[in-house]
């Protein structure tokens, strides 16, 4: 250094950093080339000074000695020949270059490549507690966390645990061991002992926030909710304005369903994070869990305006529209959650249900088809697929997707229930019935499917079955005045006519007005032979649906026995000389 200062002072010089610091490197590399070339050793100690210092640990001989041993290469003989020839180099070091204290740019001139520190730090964590058993006094607990916090930092979990259990041997009461010791478990998985662990540091430090943080959320990981709350609520007594206590305690609440509380909680991690656009998602989440819709919405456009590319904050925005019935913004809101993550599979679903109810079937079924491109085992996308195909008349398709909901599916009553609907469409009736009894051994109690499997029979002329099938519709769904209709005209067909005016009653005391059960009383009547009955329930039906009624009545044989009636003909030419009884 003197040299360099002569140097500059003689040329006439100013001495300033980038005329003075190259000189010094050079120097300093001068020095070292020197050492070298007298001690070849010397490089090793050099880098035991680079290994101690980047940890932060004590530079004295012993531990200058033990650690440059440490890093000889080799084995047996070599080694220990190298061990023996080091020991007036580390002497040259440590008496004529000083090299416990160095200087700026010491260690950096040295040729050799930067130390491994990941190599070495568990060999060097066993060195700390050799030191510590050759000298009391020294301070293997700090260095050993030193250790633990480099090995951490590297991701040599396991080896860090180590070092903070070597801390603790020598110090048990050190609080900052045991939580970063607890850090290290959580990672690693080991929720359990992360969790005894924070409670050991909290045991040395009841007010230490941080541990009682990282407790609740490892308390959280196992499912302990309400103890997490509770922890969460120690943590907000010792740092009040912590707003990701706050918020995870809000996400707790959450998950117990206590929604009201998680607002709240939301709301004090907003007040100190105004832009914490989790929070306001999470709040906006929560507010449509009460059906406040309105609310959720302006939650997730606040959640928006901090963080525009939250896909997951337009899909649910888009939910929220849709709840409201805003069917078109709904679908421009999943529209901007795919332009943000386009493999996003529930918003391309629900972008197709949405097209659906706009009736734009058609875009809905390309939505419904991206869908299922990320995801093809989704079987609600492909159900929803096939009632769009249906509605465009595309029945073969339909079964199709149908038959490849249940594929991944098998027990999903719906589509064995509208794949029944779409092959009784196709006339492939005994497939339909196969496909209906296929839903009712999912959904017992489904009477649309007991009614449209009655139906379906009554076509192959399988009465006594359409009938019972009927029968079990009714019994689910006594107030379906088609199923007491429907059975009526079967029972007719068996000839059972009082059984089938009995139906037909049913059905119009349930709903008075229907012109088919009036119409079909009135066959019944008219096979009967009883003009006054057959008349007086064809009024009924003619006044409800006059076209119709006229036209059928025309050519229905059921009527046969009494067309000749005076009364019916002079029904059928439109006479009111027979005013509508009342009934």
């Amino acid at each position: 250094m003197t040299a360099n200062l002569d140097g500059a002072y003689s040329q006439g010089l100013a001495v300033n950093d980038q005329q003075f610091s190259p000189r010094l490197d050079q120097t300093w590399r001068q020095k070292y080339n020197r050492a070298v070339q007298r001690y070849p050793l010397v490089a090793h100690g050099y880098d035991a000074v680079e290994l101690l210092s980047s940890l932060n640990l004590s530079l004295t001989a012993p531990m200058l000695k033990a650690t440059a041993k440490l890093l000889l290469p080799g084995r047996g003989l070599r080694r220990w020949w190298q061990g023996w020839h080091l020991r007036p180099a580390l002497r040259y070091l440590v008496t004529i270059e000083h090299i416990l204290k160095p200087k700026d740019g010491q260690i950096e001139a040295k040729k050799t490549e930067a130390v491994d520190v990941g190599r070495y730090l568990p060999s060097l964590l066993r060195l700390l507690g050799q030191m510590a058993s050759q000298d009391p006094t020294y301070p293997v607990a700090a260095e050993s966390f030193a250790c633990g916090y480099a090995l951490g930092q590297l991701g040599q979990t396991e080896d860090a645990i180590a070092s903070y259990d070597q801390v603790l041997k020598y110090k048990p009461d050190e609080h900052a061991a045991w939580f970063s010791r607890g850090n290290a478990l959580g990672q690693l998985g080991r929720t359990e002992e992360a969790i005894a662990s924070y409670d050991r540091a909290l045991h040395f430090k009841p007010d230490d926030y941080p541990a009682w943080y990282n407790r609740s959320i490892a308390l959280g990981r196992l499912g302990r909710t309400e103890e997490a709350i509770a922890s969460y609520d120690r943590t907000l007594q010792f740092s009040p304005d912590s707003h990701a206590a706050w918020f995870n305690r809000g996400n707790a609440l959450g998950e117990l369903r206590r929604t009201e509380e998680a607002i709240a909680s939301y709301d004090r991690a907003l007040h100190f994070k105004p832009d914490k656009h989790a929070a306001w998602f999470n709040r906006g989440v929560a507010l449509g869990e009460l059906g406040r819709t309105e609310e959720a919405i302006a939650s997730f456009d606040q959640a928006l305006q901090i963080k525009p590319d939250k896909h997951e904050a337009w899909f649910s925005r888009g939910n929220a529209l849709g709840r409201l019935g805003r069917t078109e913004e709904a679908i421009a809101s999943y529209d901007r959650a795919l332009h943000f993550k386009p493999d996003d599979y529930p918003a391309w679903f629900n972008r197709g249900v949405a097209l659906g109810e706009l009736g734009r079937t058609e875009e809905a079924i390309a939505s419904f088809d991206q869908a299922l491109q990320i995801k093809p085992d989704k079987h609600e996308a492909w159900f929803s697929r096939g009632n769009a195909l249906g509605r465009l008349g595309r029945t073969e398709e339909a079964i199709a997707s149908y038959d490849r909901a249940l594929h991944f599916k098998p027990d999903d009553y719906p589509a064995w229930f509208n794949r029944g609907v779409a092959l009784k469409q196709l006339g492939r009736i005994d497939e339909a019935i196969a496909s209906y009894d296929w839903a009712l051994q999912f959904k017992p109690d489904s009477h649309e499917a007991w009614y449209n499997r009655g139906i379906t029979l009554g076509e192959l002329g399988r009465t006594d079955e359409a009938i019972a099938s009927y029968d079990r519709a009714l019994q689910f769904k006594p107030d379906d005045p088609a199923a007491w209709n429907n059975r009526g005209i079967t029972l007719g067909e068996l000839g059972r006519i009082k059984d089938a005016i009995a139906s037909f009653d049913r059905a119009l005391q349930i709903k008075p007005d229907d012109p088919a059960a009036w119409y079909n009383k009135a066959r019944c009547h008219g096979l009967e032979g009883n003009v006054e009955l057959a008349i007086d329930n064809l009024q009924h039906a003619l006044q409800l649906a006059p076209n119709k009624c006229y036209e059928m009545v025309a050519t229905d044989t059921n009527f046969d026995s009494i067309r000749s009636d005076p009364r019916f003909q002079a029904l059928l030419n439109g006479s009111d000389r027979f005013p509508l009884r009342k009934s």
